[in-house]
C-alpha cells in the first residue's frame, strides 16, 4: 500500500498526477490518501503528524511525505526505512521528528537519481513518486548497489531543532478539531492544558461533556487534541495552525 501524505489539496491536478504515475508504475498497489490537506508550506507542523501517523502503516507499506516549499532547490530527496516501513519525500526536516521518536533503527538514502524530463517545482510527481513505484516493486536501495541511491546516516538527515513534542495547533480536521503537536503520553496526567487563557478539562471522548462544552482528548493517533463536542473548536477559540497551547506540569 502506498500512503500520499502531502499539502497538495484534493483540488485541481496535482494529487491526481502523483496517483497517475503510480497506478502505471505499480497498478497492483493500492493507494490511499492519508492527508492530502496538510497546512501548506509547512514541514514543521506536517513533520509531527507524520511521526504520529506514519507509524501506523504495515510493514511494506510505503508513504510518500512531501510538504516541500524549497521544492527545486539544492536541498535532496530521500528515503528512510523504518520497521519495514518506507518514507519518500524531500530532505527539509520533514522525517525529523519521526527519526528522533522512533525506537527502531532506520535506514536511508539520499536519493541522486534524476529523470531525463524533470519540473524543478513538481518533484513529487518526476521524482518521488517513481522512487516509490521502484520500491513498492522490490527494486528500491534495500537490494544491493545501486547509483540512484546513496546511503546516509540518520544523524545527516536535516536537523531543524524542533522539540519533542510541540505546544502548537498542527492540524484542523473537516469537525474543526485542532490537533496539537503534543503526544499525550508524555503530558502527564496532573498537566494543565489551556489556550487563550481558557484551561482544558481531559476527557477520553466527546460524551464525556455536555453539547457546545471545549475540552481535550489523546485522539486515536496519540496526539493530544482539542475539539467542543458537537461545535468547532477553531472558530470557539478562534485560533488557526501555529496557535499556541500552554501545557504546564
Amino acid at each position: 500500500m502506498i500512503h500520499l501524505f502531502t499539502d497538495f489539496g484534493l483540488e485541481g491536478p496535482y494529487i491526481g498526477q502523483v496517483k497517475a504515475v503510480l497506478a502505471r508504475e505499480c497498478p497492483r498497489n493500492e493507494i490511499v490518501d492519508l492527508f492530502s490537506d496538510l497546512p501548506p508550506f509547512n514541514a514543521k507542523a506536517a513533520a509531527y503528524l507524520l511521526a504520529a501517523y506514519g507509524p501506523s502503516s504495515n510493514q511494506g507499506d510505503i508513504v510518500i511525505a512531501v510538504v516541500d516549499p524549497t521544492v527545486g532547490s539544492a536541498r535532496d530527496g530521500i528515503v528512510v526505512e523504518i520497521n519495514g516501513v518506507w518514507y519518500v519525500g524531500p530532505d527539509n526536516g520533514i522525517f525529523e521528528i519521526l527519526l528522533r521518536h522512533s525506537s527502531c533503527v532506520a535506514r536511508c538514502w539520499r536519493i541522486v537519481w534524476r529523470p531525463k524530463v524533470v519540473s524543478p517545482s513538481f518533484h513529487g510527481r518526476d521524482i518521488f513518486a517513481p522512487v516509490a513505484s521502484w520500491i513498492a516493486k522490490g527494486s528500491g536501495p534495500e537490494t544491493g548497489s545501486d547509483s540512484r541511491f546513496l546511503p546516509t546516516e540518520a544523524n545527516k538527515i536535516t536537523q531543524r531543532n524542533w522539540p519533542d513534542d510541540l505546544p502548537e495547533v498542527i492540524y484542523i480536521d473537516h469537525f474543526g478539531n485542532m490537533i496539537t503537536g503534543l503526544r499525550g503520553a508524555m503530558v502527564g496526567p496532573t498537566a494543565i492544558i489551556s489556550i487563550k487563557g481558557m484551561q482544558l478539562q481531559r476527557h477520553t471522548t466527546y460524551s464525556d461533556v455536555c453539547k457546545n462544552v471545549p475540552f481535550c482528548y489523546d485522539n486515536g493517533n496519540g496526539l493530544l487534541e482539542i475539539a467542543v463536542n458537537r461545535g468547532r473548536a477553531d472558530q470557539y477559540f478562534k485560533v488557526g495552525v501555529g496557535g499556541a497551547v500552554s501545557c504546564t506540569h
